[in-house]
């Protein structure tokens, strides 16, 4: 209780002053002393859930969020795990002796019920945060309040891979969608996974490219996001605050459609990557509608942002609902749009041969003339750069958006 108390009031810089204690519990590991030492037999292999270890883990949390120690929980390594505790587990013996292992599945779920239950008694917030992995299994998030996705990156040993490979779409709508699941997501995406054991000239593009593509699902979710890129964070603190209305791209509500045109063929190997996404219906979609679009508006203003799902640039035709967004017909014709994404790539060879944010003029003769950088790479920050004409014609946005990646395009009225 006094160590709590000195760092309530602690201002070291990291953490705000007062934040909330959030106590770090595995899901595997009871740190109960003598009563595991007990229970053990009971207990098993971390893996099982029987009535005393439910009831000993809420007598626990109960001591530590009653006092203000702590107020509220993190739990990590929340995933499915092989019970084989037959005796008191979920596991259970086959006919030939073989033990049959199971999964604690809802005798979890029923001990996140009790720690929601508990925090309410007591006349506390729900702080009640699970961490799995990559593994969203529903019945074991059901009472907590926000689940972080994501964290192993050992998907992204191919550099060739982004975000949006690695999760698929059909994924990201049935599990992370908190309409439908009732659990907020944050997705926990640890860069220096990734760099490990890679030449550092490379660690600009890699991580920049990665967190493009992490952040172009992020905002079409309207996710929160682990790991925040700063200068976006600044732009997009407006759209967080309450009176913003969020249009997601699988309502449909104000996009009423969107045209996409590539400069060369689209080829399967321009999709997504087929080691994650398996499913040839959702590959398919992919060719048909590459670009998908939500809106975020505020009165007299709105952020359009466009995530392109392919891996060539897409010039979209994107057909706005204006009147639906909140603009007034009478403000269809000076309506002023500006490309507001402030986060740019960095100098240097982009080992995943994606295109930056902005497109670059033709080849000229300042192509010859660009400085290099360490690496003999070509510096692209000093290249003459060609922004893109933005048009917003009869409620019609063209933009091009490159492979794997957004663009964040402000109407303000």
């Amino acid at each position: 209780e006094s160590a709590a108390k000195v760092q309530r009031e602690a201002d070291i810089g990291k953490y705000p002053i007062g934040g909330a204690h959030m106590l770090y519990h595995d899901r595997r590991y009871v740190a109960a002393g003598p009563h595991s030492a007990y229970f053990n037999w009971e207990w098993g292999n971390g893996c099982s859930f029987p009535q005393s270890k439910v009831d000993c883990l809420v007598y626990y949390m109960n001591e530590w969020i009653r006092r203000d120690i702590m107020d509220g929980l993190y739990i990590d390594d929340v995933f499915p795990m092989p019970d084989t505790n037959a005796a008191t587990g979920a596991a259970y013996v086959l006919p030939d002796g073989r033990v049959q292992p199971g999964n604690a599945l809802f005798a979890y779920r029923e001990y996140v019920k009790r720690l929601y239950t508990l925090t309410s008694e007591l006349g506390k917030p729900p702080l009640l945060t699970t961490h799995q992995t990559s593994t969203m299994s529903m019945p074991f998030q059901a009472f907590c309040t926000l689940a972080y996705d994501g964290e192993d990156v050992g998907r992204f040993g191919d550099t060739s891979v982004t975000f949006i490979d690695a999760w698929p779409l059909d994924r990201l709508l049935t599990l992370d969608v908190p309409e439908r699941t009732g659990v907020i997501v944050s997705f926990m995406f640890k860069d220096d996974y990734a760099t490990r054991k890679r030449n550092k000239d490379h660690w600009a593009h890699m991580v920049h490219r990665m967190y493009r593509s992490a952040w172009a699902v992020r905002l079409l979710f309207d996710f929160n996001e682990w790991t925040p890129q700063w200068e976006l964070v600044d732009l997009l603190n407006k759209y967080s605050e309450p009176d913003t209305r969020v249009f997601l791209f699988h309502k449909k509500e104000v996009v009423k459609t969107t045209e996409t045109i590539f400069d060369t063929p689209l080829l399967e190997e321009h999709l997504p990557n087929k080691r994650f996404w398996r499913n040839q219906r959702l590959r398919d979609e992919i060719k048909r509608e590459p670009v998908r679009v939500t809106v975020y508006m505020k009165p007299g203003t709105a952020l359009v942002v466009a995530t392109n799902f392919v891996k060539l640039p897409a010039k979209a035709a994107i057909h706005l609902d204006l009147g639906k967004i909140g603009i007034p017909a009478e403000a269809h014709q000076n309506i002023k749009i500006e490309d507001v994404d402030s986060w740019k790539p960095p100098a240097g060879d982009d080992i995943q041969k994606l295109k930056s944010n902005l497109p670059i003029a033709e080849a000229t003769p300042l192509e010859k003339e660009a400085p290099e950088d360490e690496t003999g790479a070509l510096d692209l920050q000093a290249l003459e750069r060609k922004p893109e004409v933005l048009e917003l014609k009869d409620g019609v946005l063209k933009v091009t958006v490159p492979p794997h990646d957004f663009r964040l395009i402000e109407l303000n009225w």
